[in-house]
């Protein structure tokens, strides 16, 4: 993920500048995610530590031959004794981004700065926020792998969501709440209050961040929430108990897939009309409990915890194609898909991760687990390097350099520690 950084302009001669146009352009054929940062330093001459951020923005772009490939945030003050701009691009085309600014003096002359961005990990951008039974969550920093902090919630914190732009983090307590978490000061700040026979358990926010889709597992239900006012603005009911389980969504939020291990189905819906299009049918006693999809959106692989299978579903035609049997005696909890959909990780109760070509499902490699640590949800950085895994009966979390494949942390976290996301690019 490039960073592009114009680093600290000076602002002490005359005539000086007031204002300031930051001008981006996706000049690939992949779409990118954008975020610009306009800072000051206190004291001005001080390190990145003292840097404070006045303007963000968060933008997507489509690839270069589409409208919208470009974007420029005008009027942007500028009149500080010393301010920059950082841009900060997320996906497969991120490299891809140029970058213009032109700055107004106070004689209406105008400077140009144009930034070339270096490939640098963000490390000091990405937490991953882990729910224990305690309650509490667990905040720790990508880069270091330090516990940041510790949030006490006021509920039992079992499955989590995390918004486009960072900045909330959701956690359902499989009762009726919906936990609201500030990713800039970790705490809670809101509750949702879901009706008593609904049970929520796994979520997923739209692209846009507008809203939250809630699996609720008692009432057999997805109940859709406004993240601007939390209010509950959608109501999907199944027609049979079918116990949905957990959520994803595709790269454009036209779609929602949702597992459902009370009748080994996958249920597709359109959040355009919030309707059901289809309830898939996979292989009897499978009992689908999580699931990832593929980055272009036409395959989702769902763990088969019964049967110690991944079944792998073609999403445009609504049909199963193929299966992955995990070797005998294991019972598959969760799978996870790199951000560039060339490596699938299938976790497994029995103290093993499987890597697998997720085109040919090919066996790639197996990571041993200490005995008895129960890995159960998965997590992978937005630039792929590294697996997160939590362990239910082990307190910890395993880090994992997708690279090597090999354990290069082990986290201290809460009691029975299950459910685990990683922020993307936050904007603060």
């Amino acid at each position: 993920m490039p960073i592009y950084d114009t680093g600290p302009i000076q602002n002490t001669q005359a005539p000086r500048m007031v204002s300031m146009s930051i001008h981006v352009a996706n000049t690939g054929r992949l779409p990118v995610k954008v975020g610009i940062e306009a800072y000051t330093l206190n004291p001005p001459g001080g390190g990145i530590g003292s840097r404070t951020i006045y303007a963000v923005q968060l933008v997507s772009l489509n690839s270069m031959s589409e409208s919208g490939s470009s974007f420029t945030l005008n009027d942007v003050f500028a009149n500080l004794e010393v301010f920059g701009v950082r841009v900060i691009t997320s996906g497969l085309g991120g490299s891809t981004v140029a970058v213009a600014i032109s700055v107004t003096r106070e004689n209406d002359a105008v400077d140009p700065y144009f930034l070339v961005g270096e490939l640098s990990q963000v490390n000091d951008l990405l937490f991953a926020y882990v729910a224990n039974l305690g309650p509490s969550i667990s905040v720790f920093d990508t880069g270091t792998n330090n516990l940041v902090t510790t949030i006490d919630t006021p509920f039992d914190a079992l499955y989590l969501a995390v918004s486009p732009d960072g900045t909330n983090v959701y956690a359902s307590d499989e009762v009726r709440s919906v936990m609201v978490i500030d990713t800039r000061t970790n705490t809670v700040t809101n509750v949702i209050t879901l009706p008593i026979t609904s049970v929520p358990a796994g979520m997923a926010v739209t692209p846009d961040g507008t809203r939250l889709y809630v699996a609720c597992r008692n009432d057999s239900s997805i109940r859709i929430i406004d993240t601007a006012t939390s209010a509950i603005i959608g109501f999907i009911p199944y027609l049979t108990a079918v116990d949905p389980r957990r959520i994803v969504m595709n790269t454009d939020g036209s779609r929602a897939y949702v597992c459902n291990p009370g009748d080994d189905t996958l249920t597709v819906i359109d959040t355009l009309s919030n309707t059901i299009i289809t309830n898939i049918m996979l292989p009897d006693s499978d009992q689908p409990a999580n699931l990832a999809i593929n980055p272009a959106g036409t395959v989702v692989y769902t763990a088969d915890f019964t049967s110690g299978t991944v079944s792998v579903i073609d999403v445009i035609t609504f049909t199963p194609i193929s299966a992955i049997f995990l070797p005998p005696g294991n019972f598959t909890t969760s799978v996870a898909i790199t951000p560039d959909g060339t490596r699938l990780y299938v976790a497994s109760e029995q103290d093993q991760i499987f890597l697998y070509n997720p085109v040919s499902l090919a066996l790639i490699t197996t990571i041993f687990l200490n005995s008895g640590t129960t890995p159960t949800t998965m997590a992978i950085t937005p630039d792929g390097s590294r697996l997160f895994v939590t362990c239910l009966n082990g307190a910890c979390i395993k880090v994992i350099a997708t690279a090597t494949n090999e354990i290069i942390a082990t986290l201290p976290a809460g009691a029975f520690s299950d459910g685990v996301v990683i922020t993307p690019i936050l904007l603060f």
